[in-house]
Order: C-alpha cells, then sequence, then structure tokens
C-alpha cells in the first residue's frame, strides 16, 4: 500500500456481534432477546413490542416476569426491561415498581423512581411511592424523588422534598 491509511473495522481478537432479527417474532421471544449484551438489541426489541398489540405484549411480560430467575445476575437489568416496556403501553404496574424499589441495586431503583414519576398521569400511587424513596440511601435515587416531587405543586410534596435534601445536606446534586 503506497498512500492513505487503513482503518480497522473489527476487532482482530474479538469475534463479531452475532445480529439478532425482531421481525416476525413473538412477543415471548421478543423478551427474550433482553438477554442480549448489545444494548441496541434491546432498544430494537422495545421498538418491536410497541408496535404489537397491548394486551399481547402485557400478558407475555407477565408471564415472563415470573420466569425470571433471582439469582440471575440480569434480574434486576430484566425487571427494569419489563417495567420499560409496560411503560411504553403507559400500564406500567405499581407492584412491580414497589417490587423493585427493595432491591439492592440503586440503578434499579432509580429507574423504578424515574418510571413512576414519568407516568404519574397513569399510577394512582405514584406520589405515595415517592414518598416512601424520599430517604433512599443512594443520592441517585434521591434525585430522581427530587425531580419527580417536583412536578407536585403541593405543600406535602414540598415537605418530602425538604426531607429528601435536609436527610442528607452533603449531597452535592440536591443542595
Amino acid at each position: 500500500h503506497q498512500r492513505g491509511r487503513i482503518y480497522r473495522l473489527y476487532s482482530k481478537d474479538k469475534p463479531l456481534v452475532k445480529p439478532v432479527l425482531q421481525h416476525g417474532k413473538t412477543p415471548e421471544e421478543l423478551l427474550e432477546q433482553f438477554r442480549e449484551y448489545e444494548w441496541r438489541t434491546r432498544v430494537r426489541v422495545r421498538n418491536e413490542l410497541r408496535a404489537m398489540p397491548q394486551d399481547k405484549v402485557l400478558a407475555a411480560v407477565k408471564t415472563w416476569l415470573t420466569k425470571l430467575d433471582p439469582k440471575d445476575k440480569d434480574f434486576e437489568r430484566l425487571r427494569c426491561e419489563a417495567l420499560w416496556v409496560q411503560q411504553g403501553f403507559h400500564a406500567a404496574d405499581s407492584g412491580l415498581i414497589k417490587e423493585i424499589l427493595k432491591s439492592k441495586d440503586f440503578n434499579a431503583r432509580a429507574a423504578a423512581i424515574r418510571v413512576a414519576v414519568d407516568e404519574r398521569d397513569y399510577l394512582k400511587d405514584s406520589f405515595e411511592i415517592l414518598k416512601t424513596s424520599a430517604t433512599d440511601e443512594h443520592a441517585r435515587v434521591r434525585t430522581e424523588v427530587a425531580r419527580g416531587l417536583s412536578f407536585y405543586a403541593t405543600p406535602e410534596a414540598s415537605e418530602y422534598l425538604v426531607k429528601t435534601i435536609s436527610k442528607f445536606p452533603n449531597d452535592y446534586w440536591l443542595t
């Protein structure tokens, strides 16, 4: 080669990512694709599920959730994926949100709070969920709670917002 540059478009040490197709799959097959490592695959799965009939997808999600193994390292992420699918139909399950809020993984708890806030017009107990998480031990969860409480123009919301901030006065993101 005499001139120019040659760029390698793939790694010599890693195999190529195997393409995973979503078209023509059942909701059950698509839900299993949430186990894939590649995040773009999971985004495409959510898009494909949103294009399907709501009743079929939500029934499949409910069944799929019962089959998840709590010992699986991706258990919390998979429950969040199910919650995000439900959110795509404005049918988030407050019971699932409350279960995720008991998780040890702060990322899962923060994701559940974000869904509860974003679906506040569809969830009857969204404000109650925020109140119970106002003093969570992790800053990211508390930040999501503070964001959520800002949507409620009530003295009670202000009271819980102050409680969220005052319990951890050294929290850079909330003070």
